[in-house]
């Protein structure tokens, strides 16, 4: 199979206009990620605290090299991202802000990258629509606010295929090339072996299935070893000089072979048919949840790009370049040993440039397939646009006390959208998908106004802690179902979590941490504090304060619903929120 070359357009800036468009890209993603950084509301993730907390001590010793953790030794990831963070802390200040905001600036290249990208393989209505579906899946988004290196990876990762690419058009450009094994290297550097492995089984498997392997041959791998290694190694044989085989040990075992290979007896290939079909249906759920809701018409939009590739289509070459990128990433991830649902971050790319393609291509010929197709497209569609408006509505009348007419509003705005749906060409489906999800995604925070997570309640119990002004205080959490990572956020201490999965080991926790001679602040579940009761700690610790969070285990009946329908706002709130307290004991 020969490449045809005219898929490939130069990916550059021919005319000025693409220029501005590429930085309108990129400004717009800061201002619309940047929205509500210094709050901690529903797209918290809890080892934030490990980056911003290592960062603060690096920045205050002066010790830039080898970060620590609450003073302990943290092996944990290479050097880069912390540099990031330690520069956005010079520019904006020591705080949540500064800490974010490195993310906010891959997740805004990112955007405009996969444009230019979508742009020169497609056309430039997939490119928007892509910009548009990338920009509001829910992982993606997630990760552009939070200070943890994901997004520093995924954006190495996509700029590595967006070099690949450039050098396969014209490999006379060799500065491409070397642009690759720089960002894979720098991806390395922030995270690891995957800003290696996936861009250069990408470009491989795409040579190859192209039928041009001789591509590979010009992209001078001698050379790129050296770059990759000139930025690589300089910090890994820092660390070892300084730690030796702890650091050596910490790398290799666990935060590499750890996770690539389980250290069981069984035969290797059943081992790897055991991991890969159980990785692969954890992934699968993953993407469902987390690319949601338009991860629904993935399940039918990869495999229409893989019939319209068979199909020999027009845009077929460029159909196998993002089919590789996706298949790599996922293959790549179901075969090594662990398990974690934001690796799948790296797929958003592909996926989001896939499903543009899907919601472009002129499906509803007469034949049976393709119009079910195009069926499902838009009313689906429109059924998730509708979910959408019931959800803001739900919140904005039960938890905000929002107006009744509200509803009134929605009906409206929803016909509208059913009317321009119906007598629009197929590209206004995901720009009005994809504009309605993002005023949704950046009204985030109404869901912490609406006291619907849990930081909006552990802020309060942090902040009446502090006000108590005792720094000799010990602090824990007694409930599996409050991460004590989300409660870290507030304290210079280190927060205790007691709770377990286990019933007797957390009973022992608590008893044990009411015995310290200090004064104690305990925050647990009003369920779990009648579930562990014991005279030995609950004679001694008193309730200070109490709140209400969301549940995380709801039991729905018809009552509810009834109560829906009526509009009883305190009915609502009881099956939905459960009561949180806080303990303390003096000091003995």
């Amino acid at each position: 199979m020969r490449i045809d070359k005219s898929i490939f357009k130069p990916i550059s800036f021919p005319v000025k206009n693409e220029r501005i468009i590429f930085l309108i890209i990129f400004f717009a993603g800061i201002l619309f990620f940047v929205q509500g950084l210094n709050v901690h509301g529903i797209e918290y993730r809890d080892d934030e605290i490990f980056y911003f907390r290592s960062t603060q001590e690096m920045f205050h010793s002066g010790n830039i090299f080898s970060p620590v953790y609450f003073g302990e030794d943290r092996f944990q990831k290479p050097i880069l991202f912390y540099w990031f963070i330690l520069i956005s802390y010079r520019l904006f200040g020591e705080g949540w802000f500064a800490a974010r905001f490195v993310s906010v600036i891959f997740a805004s290249l990112t955007l405009a990258v996969s444009w230019l990208l979508a742009k020169n393989l497609f056309d430039k209505k997939t490119a928007a629509a892509s910009v548009l579906i990338l920009a509001t899946l829910p992982l993606f988004f997630r990760h552009a606010k939070n200070a943890v290196p994901d997004m520093a990876l995924n954006f190495f990762i996509v700029f590595a295929v967006f070099c690949i690419f450039k050098f396969f058009d014209d490999p006379s450009r060799r500065i491409y090339s070397r642009l690759f094994f720089v960002s894979c290297a720098l991806g390395f550097m922030v995270k690891g072996f995957a800003a290696l492995v996936i861009p250069f089984a990408t470009s491989v498997l795409y040579a190859v299935s192209a039928g041009k392997p001789g591509l590979l041959k010009r992209m001078n791998f001698a050379q790129g070893a050296i770059i990759f290694l000139l930025i690589v190694l300089p910090w890994f044989i820092y660390m070892f000089f300084i730690h030796g085989e702890q650091y050596a040990d910490y790398v290799l075992k666990t935060e590499t072979l750890g996770r690539m290979v389980s250290v069981s007896g069984e035969n290797i290939f059943i081992k790897i048919l055991k991991t890969f079909k159980t990785n692969s249906l954890f992934y699968l759920r993953t993407m469902l949840s987390y690319f949601a809701p338009w991860s629904v018409f993935g399940l039918l939009a990869v495999p229409a790009a893989f019939w319209a590739w068979r199909k020999k289509e027009e845009k077929a070459q460029s159909l196998l370049a993002m089919l590789l990128w996706f298949a790599v990433v996922f293959l790549f991830f179901s075969l090594i040993f662990a398990k974690i649902n934001h690796l799948v971050l790296v797929l958003t790319t592909p996926f989001a440039v896939l499903l543009s393609y899907f919601f472009l291509r002129p499906f509803g010929e007469p034949v049976l397939a393709d119009r079910i197709i195009f069926c499902f497209r838009r009313y689906f569609s429109l059924f998730i646009i509708a979910a959408g408006f019931i959800g803001i509505s739900f919140v904005k009348i039960f938890f905000l006390n929002g107006s009744k007419l509200w509803l009134m509003f929605f009906l409206s705005v929803f016909i509208l959208i059913v009317y321009t749906v119906r007598r629009s060409q197929a590209f206004v489906l995901p720009v009005i998908m994809g504009s309605i999800f993002l005023l949704t995604f950046s009204r985030s925070s109404l869901l912490s106004e609406a006291r619907l997570t849990a930081g909006s309640s552990l802020r309060d119990f942090a902040s009446f802690i502090n006000r108590q002004e005792e720094p000799s205080a010990v602090i824990g959490v007694g409930s599996h179902d409050i991460h004590e990572k989300e409660f870290q956020l507030y304290f210079d201490k280190k927060v205790e979590k007691l709770a377990t999965s286990e019933d007797q080991e957390t009973k022992a926790a608590l008893i044990r941490f009411f015995k310290n001679p200090r004064t104690s602040y305990c925050l647990m579940m009003q369920a779990d504090y009648q579930k562990f009761a014991d005279p030995s700690w609950q004679s001694e610790a008193g309730i200070i304060k109490e709140d209400m969070v969301f549940r995380k285990r709801m039991d729905l009946d018809k009552d509810f619903f009834v109560s829906v329908l009526k509009l009883d706002r305190d009915t609502i709130n009881r099956y939905l929120k459960e009561k949180v307290i806080l303990l303390k004991k003096p000091n003995a």
